[in-house]
């Protein structure tokens, strides 16, 4: 019997390596090396650090790499596991969306989820037009992305790029049964209000849209949400605790990134304490997912600083992890 297999081995796992996590001083310490080899001698050659698409690439599939042999050796939590997968694979969508526009991204690593993925990397060598990309998305985990609506403006796929990956991975939890898909939707409920908040702010700010058009636009989050059944007051509690968050700005209006980063950080706040609550629960499976997506975004954050040369305390402040 593959150990693994067993669920209370797969948790006692997890809590391992969520107390291996990097936290906040790990991460000065990092900022502090400077440069990506001297930060991670064991992972990074110098020659690998002087190409910083391929310093993340190295570095992403270094850290999922205990996710991966999750998936190939646990039936209880595999379909799971290989959902999250696809947070990471949208960013690659949108590499492939800006070359259907003709955008130049000065960003340009590609998140290798193999054996898992939905789209190749040579992709990326390839001149794609917006009609082969709605193609490109029609048999995958993205098809609504291209519904009869199909909208022309860059920001709209993009939008609905997330959109669609949360539905995925929200749909997976019917899957689930009671009282673990409870738990489940609890912690999703308070990513998917985060993203209606944020993506309301972006296309405000940067758009100009209005209030009904934004609306029209996220409709399919607010859809979402009406599918938590009996669970309108927590809605309403989680987008007062939200909007605290947010009225603890240090005044005038917020830039998009920053609320973003304080919403996030709230998320992870969470994550962090629903961890321990239950050790035979999926909460544990749940939390480390997304406490697994923040640190690695917050990796990809720091390389990014140390090539713009962005100061330290900076990039320390964009860091999502405990105060």
């Amino acid at each position: 019997m593959n150990p693994y297999a067993d669920k209370n081995y797969m948790h006692a796992k997890i809590h391992a390596l969520r107390d291996q996590m990097l936290r906040r001083d790990d991460y000065i310490k990092i900022i502090n090396a400077q440069k990506p080899h001297l930060a991670f001698p064991s992972l990074i050659s110098e020659d690998d650090a002087e190409d910083h698409n391929k310093t993340k690439e190295i570095i992403f599939r270094n850290q999922i790499k205990k996710l991966l042999l999750f998936i190939e050796s646990s039936d209880c939590y595999r379909g799971l596991f290989k959902a999250f997968l696809r947070f990471f694979e949208t960013g690659n969508v949108k590499l492939l969306l800006a070359k259907a526009f003709g955008r130049t991204m000065v960003i340009e690593q590609w998140n290798d989820i193999s054996p898992y993925n939905a789209f190749e990397k040579d992709l990326l060598q390839r001149d794609i037009s917006l009609d082969e990309f709605k193609s490109l998305l029609g048999n995958t985990y993205l098809n609504n992305v291209i519904a009869d609506d199909f909208p022309a403006r860059y920001e709209e796929l993009e939008s609905r790029i997330d959109f669609c990956a949360v539905r995925y991975f929200f749909d997976f939890s019917k899957e689930i049964l009671f009282p673990q898909r409870s738990i489940f939707q609890e912690v999703m409920l308070r990513k998917i209000v985060l993203l209606r908040i944020v993506w309301s702010f972006r296309l405000r700010q940067n758009y100009g849209w209005d209030d009904d058009k934004i609306s029209s636009h996220i409709a399919s989050l607010y859809d979402l949400i009406d599918e938590f059944n009996g669970k309108a007051e927590l809605i309403i509690k989680i987008e007062r605790q939200m909007n605290k968050e947010l009225n603890q700005s240090s005044g005038g209006i917020p830039d998009v990134s920053d609320i973003e980063n304080k919403l996030e950080r709230y998320f992870w706040s969470y994550i962090w304490k629903t961890f321990s609550r239950d050790f035979h629960s999926i909460y544990c499976v749940i939390s480390y997912l997304w406490l697994l997506y923040y640190q690695i975004q917050n990796l990809f954050r720091i390389i990014e600083g140390l090539r713009f040369n962005v100061s330290p305390d900076i990039i320390s402040k964009k860091i999502i992890c405990e105060v």
